[in-house]
């Protein structure tokens, strides 16, 4: 039996970067992975010469005093990662049925450009806009002049984001165009979205949005350098198996493979927590809160398609685009292709659909290993879908663009354990927002996506979990210093 400061479980970006802040604070560290790899979502891999990501595209931050760039800095990773600003004109192009909207980066440039399409709601974009710069100058995590925990809960806006948006007077597509330009960042819509919570998401991206040479293997390879440099045990191909919660509700330690048990004060749990639930005793939390947790919604789930091309239509070497069909019943018809991750390397072209719960159905009843055939006809059903999608958008890719592979929610599921494969883990609400890093477990934090999305997401929850166990106080002065 081993003994720790704190355990982490989960090696994805929010519990490296968990397992790295109290490392690098003075804690003897376990981080436990149940993949053979660091960081399994984001991690690369190759496909007839192609790279593909299988789930970081792009981040918000990445302007010299962003979230992003400064966390980078303090945790030692900028040295080792190369960033590139997407284009500031239009990083993201957003096809809502008949319009084409190209968003820029930069609060001026995305106030000006929103000005334009939509006049006659120019005071409800101001609006709007003016609330996203006063949440977020208000709010420590987002600037660093404020002291650690400074939060704005006088101008915190509950309402849904759709009705935010209704009652400044905004125009229906105005509506329509922000809305889904959330819910492909954060994975809800904008009927469940707080106002608060699409603010405090989007300011990293529309502030500074970019990518990094190498794409998500930027990030694996930094971490596992910075890890080994701060005497971080780090435990792969080691699922946890139970979390020892003892008679009083104190964390106690993890059993990982079934066998080993590993003891620590504290513990980060980085993985869903829904899953984190089947892992805890009976005794461990109280009936209500295991009820509560496991009744929360998840988002969507999503099949990625890669396919090798040597050609890149025009409107999509610099921008990732978007199609919606808003006012159809089957959510089906969204599409969206990414851009080439790495400007660099030969990249696969990506194309994400979306998966409906009876096709979720049909994967998740197939035993793979008893039934590959079942399983592989519902991935090329799957990928004729795609090739229709793309090849009706973009008709000059046809016959020269072919699929290399298909990840479906099954797939992810694999590989990070989240139920039924679901993109962002839960949805963001009112009722996930009530979900913080605390637990009433005594030593036991949340940290993920499901806290708050995406990479920059994952390392403000492993912050906040963090600063949980230690005194946030000097963390937080030296990050003000990578400003």
């Amino acid at each position: 039996m081993s003994k720790y400061d704190s355990i982490v479980i989960g090696a994805g970006a929010s519990g490296c970067a968990s397992a790295l802040l109290l490392a690098m604070n003075g804690q003897k560290v376990a981080l436990v992975e149940s993949h053979r790899t660091l960081m399994p979502l984001i991690k690369r891999f190759k496909r007839q010469g192609y790279w593909c990501d299988p789930g970081f595209h792009y981040t918000g931050g990445l302007h010299h005093d962003g979230k992003m760039s400064v966390y980078m800095r303090y945790m030692g990773l900028d040295s080792m990662i190369r960033p590139v600003m997407m284009d500031q004109e239009c990083f993201d192009i957003i096809r809502v049925k008949d319009r084409e909207f190209r968003i820029p980066w930069g609060m001026k440039r995305l106030r000006d450009y929103l000005c334009s399409e939509f006049p006659k709601s120019s005071a409800a974009i101001n609006t709007y806009l003016d609330y996203f710069h006063a949440l977020n100058e208000n709010t420590a995590f987002t600037n660093y002049d404020l002291p650690y925990g400074t939060y704005p809960d006088e101008i915190i806006d509950s309402r849904s984001l759709y009705r935010y948006l209704r009652d400044l007077g905004a125009e229906k597509q105005l509506i329509q165009l922000i809305g889904v330009h959330g819910s492909i960042v954060y994975g809800a819509d904008l009927l469940e979205t707080p106002a608060f919570m699409n603010a405090y998401i989007m300011w990293s991206f529309y502030n500074g949005t970019g990518t990094f040479i190498n794409g998500g293997d930027a990030l694996v390879d930094a971490f596992s350098k910075r890890l080994s440099e701060a005497g971080v045990d780090v435990f792969l191909g080691s699922p946890v198996t139970k979390v020892d919660i003892d008679s009083q509700r104190i964390f106690r330690g993890v059993e990982i493979a079934g066998e080993t048990m590993l003891e620590a004060d504290h513990c980060v749990a980085s993985l869903h927590p829904q899953r984190l639930m089947n892992l805890i005793p009976d005794h461990g939390v109280r009936p209500a809160f295991r009820k509560r947790v496991n009744g929360l919604q998840n988002t969507a789930s999503f099949a990625t398609i890669f396919y090798g091309t040597t050609i890149i239509p025009e409107p999509i070497k610099h921008a990732n685009e978007y199609t919606f069909s808003p006012d159809r019943k089957d959510a089906m018809d969204g599409t969206f292709a990414i851009m080439k991750t790495d400007p660099e390397q030969k990249n696969a072209l990506t194309v994400i659909l979306p998966i409906n719960s009876n096709e979720l159905d049909d994967l998740f009843n197939i035993d793979r290993k008893e039934e590959p055939e079942k399983y592989q006809s519902l991935k090329k059903e799957i990928g004729k879908r795609a090739d229709r999608a793309l090849f009706q958008r973009f008709p000059e890719l046809k016959g020269h663009a072919e699929i290399l592979d298909i990840a479906t929610p099954a797939t992810y599921q694999r590989y990070t354990g989240t139920p039924r494969g679901t993109a962002y883990g839960l949805k963001q609400s009112n009722q996930t927002f009530s979900l913080t890093t605390r637990t009433p477990v005594q030593g036991l934090f949340l940290a993920g996506q499901s806290l708050s999305p995406g990479v920059l997401g994952a390392f403000v929850t492993g912050f906040m979990a963090t600063a949980s166990i230690i005194d946030p106080d000097p963390i937080w002065k030296e990050l003000r210093k990578c400003r």
